[in-house]
């Protein structure tokens, strides 16, 4: 489509003078355009072939998301655009490895950072995003999550189990399923940053906290655990 043209002619213009990076959705399983998956696949192709990252989100995933985390009974466009977007921003957004770099912003690390990150090799370029947590603004009060035990306990076992809500965790599962060549981890909220410590062990933190009001319908961007205490 439209998206893939500019993405070639921004290539041929630029070539490796700039990073491209695309976020793409994927349709939903079934849909009132019977030739859609003949015309997701080319898309894709031609966004894999001229760009350098590629993350990818689905919209059945999204939509199980609204439907199970936040509680919509019937999820529309707005929704699932609002939820998306949410997840998009929170790791393009500025993020600081500690907290000398916090102090000056020209040190925020950059898309074209963490690309070079995640794509090490350019025939892997395919990405998927986890966010936790996900609840409706309303239960954000209610909830005692720490980093260590709720937050990132529940990342890891994402990633072993993978799968992309954490609803759907498997806890008995103890062994990694190695789908993944580079992981990225991003903490947004008070206490994200000096709780880790180890930088090298978590890749970019951020001391940003972002709490964006809803019209009770759509969650906000990760919420920092309420009442968490920084060692």
């Amino acid at each position: 489509g439209l998206g893939c043209a500019l993405t070639r002619e921004y290539n041929d213009e630029h070539g490796s003078k700039a990073l491209i990076f695309n976020t793409i959705i994927t349709p939903f399983e079934t849909g009132e355009v019977i030739v859609q998956d003949y015309n997701a696949a080319l898309s894709l192709s031609s966004l894999n072939e001229f760009s350098d990252g590629v993350l990818c989100i689905e919209n059945e995933v999204a939509s199980r998301a609204c439907k199970k985390l936040l509680k919509i009974e019937h999820p529309g466009v707005k929704d699932l655009n609002g939820l998306i977007g949410d997840s998009v921003a929170s790791i393009i957004g500025d993020s600081y490895t500690d907290l000398q770099s916090f102090n000056n912003a020209a040190n925020a690390m950059q898309m074209d950072d963490i690309l070079r990150h995640m794509v090490p090799n350019s025939y892997y370029k395919m990405m998927s995003l986890r966010m936790v947590p996900m609840m409706p603004e309303r239960s954000v009060e209610f909830t005692r999550d720490t980093w260590e035990s709720g937050v990132v306990k529940r990342l890891k076992q994402m990633h072993r189990c993978g799968t992309p809500l954490e609803c759907d965790i498997n806890w008995r599962k103890e062994e990694d399923v190695g789908a993944s060549i580079s992981n990225f981890l991003v903490l947004r909220g008070d206490g994200g940053l000096p709780r880790m410590g180890d930088e090298k062990r978590t890749g970019i933190l951020d001391l940003e906290r972002r709490r964006r009001a809803t019209d009770n319908s759509t969650a906000a961007l990760p919420t920092p655990p309420p009442n968490s205490k920084t060692p």
